[in-house]
C-alpha cells in the first residue's frame, strides 16, 4: 500500500513538473514575442530543467543559445531533442546548428532525415542548398536552391540562388534572380544587400567573364573597392600578399597612386580624418598632398584614413558618425568589409615604418603555437611627433619617380568606374 502511495505521489510530482515546464515554455514564447531575449532564454532553461523530455523547449533553447553564439550548447540541445522526439523540426534544428559549427556533412545527414519524415519540408531544402553554397559547391547549390524555390520562394532562397549564379559568372541568370529577390524582400537590409549584388553583377559585366581578373579586378567586382597595391607591384597585377611590411617607399608609392586617381577623377574631399593615433602621420601627409584640412567639423566631404587596420571598428565608426569615404593603407582585420579605397588587404598583420605590431614572423608564430606557448603581441612605435613622421612620408613621396604604369592605372578606372560609393 505504501509503495503504491509513493508511486502515485511521484507520478503527481512528475505531472506537476511537466505542467510547470509547459507554463515556463509558454512564458518564454511570450517574452520572445515582446523581444525580451534574456527573459525568454531564462524561461526556456527553466522549462528544460523541469522537464528534460520536452523536445520543443529544448529546440527553443537551442535557437536562443545560437543567438548568443553558444553554438556547442545549441547543438547539444538539438541533439537531445532529436533523441527525445525525432521530428522534421528537431532534425532541421540539428542540421541548422551543425551548419553554423561548420560540420557540413553531418548537417546534410540531419537535414535529409528531416526530409525523409516530411518531403515537403521547405526549410530543409533551403538549408541543404545553403550548406552547398557555404562549401563553395555552387553548381550543386544552384540545383538545390531551385528545389527549395519550388517550395519556399522567399528572399533568402532567391538571393543565394542568384549568388550561386554570380559566383559561377552566369551574370544574366544572377541578375534575373536578384531582381526576383528584390520583389519579395521584406526588410530594408534585404533590399540593400540585393541592390549591392546587382551592382556587383554590373561591374562583372565590364570584364571578360572567362578571363582572369586578378586581385584588383576581383575586389572591384565583389565590392566596388579601389585596390591600389604598393611598391612591389605595378598597381594593375597585384598578388595576394599573405602579409606586408610597408617601408616609406611603399607608403609613398601607394599614396602616389591615390593622389593621381584623386586628381584624374576630380574627387572633392574637404578634410581628412584619422581613425586612430597610429594613422595621424598618414592623415597629415594626405592633408598636405590633397591640400585639405584635418578636421571633420563643418565639413561634409570627408576622407577617413586608417594606416594599419588590424581592427575594423575605428574606421567604420568614423564613417558611420561623419559620413564620407574611407581609405585604409593596410587592412588585416578578420571582417570581410573593406575600405572604399584600400592599399592592400592581407590575412596576417603587417607593419608600418613608424609602427610595428607582432614582430614574430609567420613561421615563428606557427612554431610558438605548436609549442602551446602564448604568442607575444610585441609593438614598437616611433616616438617622434606625427608631424615629423608625416614629413618623412612627404620627402619620400616627392623623391620617388613616377612609375611607368601610371597611365594604365588611370585608364583601368576609366573602364571600371562603378565605385561602391556611387551605388
Amino acid at each position: 500500500m505504501g509503495n503504491d502511495a509513493n508511486l502515485a505521489d511521484s507520478g503527481r510530482l512528475l505531472s506537476f513538473d511537466k505542467q510547470r515546464a509547459q507554463r515556463r515554455y509558454r512564458a518564454g514564447v511570450a517574452h520572445e514575442e515582446r523581444g525580451e531575449e534574456s527573459a525568454a532564454l531564462a524561461a526556456f532553461e527553466e522549462a528544460v530543467a523541469l522537464d528534460g523530455e520536452n523536445a520543443t523547449a529544448r529546440i527553443a533553447l537551442a535557437y536562443h543559445y545560437r543567438r548568443t553564439d553558444r553554438l556547442a550548447e545549441a547543438t547539444d540541445q538539438a541533439r537531445r531533442a532529436v533523441m527525445i522526439q525525432p521530428t522534421p523540426d528537431t532534425w532541421y534544428a540539428l542540421g541548422h546548428m551543425l551548419t553554423l559549427e561548420g560540420a557540413f556533412e553531418e548537417a546534410l545527414e540531419a537535414l535529409r532525415e528531416a526530409l525523409a519524415l516530411d518531403s515537403h519540408y521547405g526549410r530543409a531544402y533551403h538549408q541543404i542548398a545553403f550548406v552547398y553554397y557555404l562549401q563553395g559547391e555552387y553548381e550543386i547549390g544552384i540545383t538545390a536552391f531551385h528545389r527549395a524555390r519550388q517550395r519556399r520562394p522567399e528572399w533568402q532562397t532567391l538571393f543565394f540562388l542568384a549568388e550561386c549564379y554570380r559566383l559561377t559568372r552566369r551574370i544574366p541568370d544572377a541578375k534575373r534572380h536578384f531582381q526576383e529577390a528584390l520583389v519579395v524582400a521584406e526588410q530594408w537590409a534585404q533590399s540593400e544587400i540585393t541592390r549591392g549584388q546587382l551592382a556587383a553583377c554590373e561591374r562583372m559585366s565590364e570584364f571578360d567573364l572567362d578571363g582572369d581578373w586578378g586581385r584588383k579586378g576581383q575586389v572591384y567586382c565583389d565590392s566596388g573597392v579601389i585596390y591600389l597595391g604598393s611598391a612591389k607591384d605595378d598597381g594593375i597585377q597585384i598578388p595576394a600578399y599573405p602579409f606586408y611590411h610597408f617601408t616609406y617607399d611603399d607608403v609613398a608609392r601607394t599614396l602616389q597612386r591615390l593622389v593621381a586617381l584623386h586628381d584624374h577623377c576630380g574627387w572633392q574631399w574637404q578634410a581628412v580624418v584619422s581613425a586612430d593615433t597610429r594613422s595621424d602621420p598618414l592623415a597629415l601627409a594626405l592633408s598636405t598632398l590633397l591640400n585639405i584640412g584635418i578636421s571633420p567639423v563643418g565639413s561634409h566631404d570627408l576622407l577617413h584614413v586608417q594606416a594599419l587596420g588590424d581592427m575594423v571598428g575605428p574606421l567604420q565608426r568614423n564613417v558611420e558618425r561623419w559620413g564620407g569615404h574611407s581609405f585604409c593603407l593596410l587592412s588585416c582585420w578578420a571582417e570581410e568589409w573593406m575600405a572604399d579605397i584600400t592599399g592592400l588587404c592581407t590575412p596576417l598583420v603587417g607593419s608600418l615604418p613608424w609602427y610595428v605590431e607582432n614582430t614574430l614572423s609567420p613561421l615563428q608564430s606557427s612554431q610558438t603555437e605548436q609549442n602551446d606557448s602564448p604568442i607575444p603581441r610585441l609593438a614598437w612605435q616611433d616616438p617622434r611627433p606625427a608631424g615629423t613622421i608625416a614629413n618623412d612620408i612627404l620627402r619620400t613621396y616627392h623623391a620617388l619617380a613616377e612609375e611607368p604604369s601610371r597611365q594604365a592605372q588611370l585608364d583601368y578606372y576609366d573602364r571600371h568606374p562603378r565605385f561602391r560609393w556611387a551605388e
